[in-house]
C-alpha cells in the first residue's frame, strides 16, 4: 500500500528538500523501494538536487503546472533511475492559486490529490517537498498525504514555526481525516551548542514521543552534498549518511507500528 509523506514546516532553510532527496536515495538503495518524489515548490531545489545526486538532465516532457492546467501530470513525471521518479519542480506553480480558484472552494484542497491518484498506485513511497508556508498547493500536499513529517532546526525561530505549523495540521484535517503527523526531526544539530540544547528541551515538551530519536548533526559533509550532490565514497560520507540512516529507519519502524494499530476489517 502507497505511503504518502510530506516533509513540511512553515520556516525555510530547514532541511526538507535535503532530507525528502536522501530518504529517497535511501530508499532505494538500501530498501529496493519504489519512490516518487514530488516538487511543489516554485524554487525547485528537490529537483535541483536529484539531478545533481544522480547526473541526469531530468527534463519532463511539460512544465508541471501546464501539466496540471492539461490535467496529464503524468507529463511532468521523469525517470530519475529503476526505482525513483520524479514530479520536476516549476517555477510557474506560483501560478497555481489563479488555476485552482476557477474550481468549487471545496475541491481547491484536492486537484493535486485527483489528478495524482492513479499514478501513485505505482510506487511504494510519495515524498513531497513543500513550499514553507500554507498557501493552497501546500494545501493540496497535505490534503492528499498519509503522514507529514515536521522538519526543523534546533532555533527558537524553527521551534515556533513548527508549533504553528502543527496547528495548522489539526486544522487541516478537516480536509484530510486520516491525515497523521509521522514525528518531528530534529536537523542540523549543534550538540553541544546551550541553545540547542534549550530548543531541542522545547520540543521535547511539546511534541513528546512525536520527536524523533534520531537527530541529523550539523556537518560540512550535508553542506557539500548539497553543492555537489550525494557522495558514497568519500571522507565521513559513510558517518554522515548513517545518521540518515538511523532518522529512516525509525521512520518506517513508526510506520510499520502505525500499520499494526489499524484494525483489520
Amino acid at each position: 500500500m502507497t505511503k504518502i509523506i510530506s516533509f513540511s514546516n512553515y520556516k525555510g532553510g530547514v532541511g526538507k528538500s535535503t532530507i525528502t532527496e536522501i530518504f529517497g536515495f535511501l530508499l532505494d538503495r538500501d530498501h529496493d523501494k519504489k519512490v516518487l518524489l514530488i516538487d511543489t515548490d516554485p524554487q525547485m531545489n528537490l529537483s535541483d538536487k536529484i539531478r545533481r545526486t544522480f547526473n541526469v538532465e531530468a527534463k519532463p516532457k511539460k512544465q508541471l503546472m501546464q501539466a496540471i492546467e492539461d490535467q496529464t501530470i503524468a507529463d511532468a513525471r521523469v525517470t530519475i533511475n529503476d526505482n525513483i521518479d520524479l514530479l520536476v519542480g516549476d517555477w510557474q506553480i506560483e501560478k497555481f492559486p489563479q488555476h485552482v480558484a476557477k474550481l468549487p472552494a471545496q475541491a481547491q484542497f484536492y486537484l493535486l490529490y485527483t489528478l495524482t491518484k492513479d499514478i501513485v498506485k505505482e510506487y511504494e513511497y510519495v515524498l513531497i517537498d513543500t513550499r514553507p508556508s500554507t498557501d493552497i498547493m501546500t494545501n493540496n500536499a497535505i490534503a492528499m498525504s498519509d503522514y507529514v513529517l515536521i522538519v526543523a532546526k534546533t532555533e527558537q525561530d524553527s521551534f515556533i514555526s513548527s508549533q504553528r505549523y502543527y496547528k495548522y495540521l489539526s486544522e487541516m484535517q478537516r480536509y484530510n481525516e486520516n491525515l497523521k503527523l509521522l514525528g518531528v526531526i530534529q536537523y542540523l544539530v549543534n550538540t553541544r551548542g546551550s541553545t540547542d540544547k534549550k530548543v531541542m528541551q522545547d520540543f521535547a515538551e511539546l511534541f513528546e514521543e512525536d520527536v524523533l530519536k534520531s537527530i541529523i548533526r550539523s556537518s560540512e559533509r550535508v553542506k557539500t552534498w548539497g553543492y555537489y550532490g550525494i557522495t558514497t565514497n568519500y571522507a565521513h560520507d559513510k558517518k554522515t549518511m548513517k545518521m540518515y540512516q538511523e532518522a529512516l529507519n525509525e521512520v518506517l519502524e513508526k510506520l510499520e507500528k502505525r500499520d499494526e494499530d489499524v484494525p483489520a476489517h
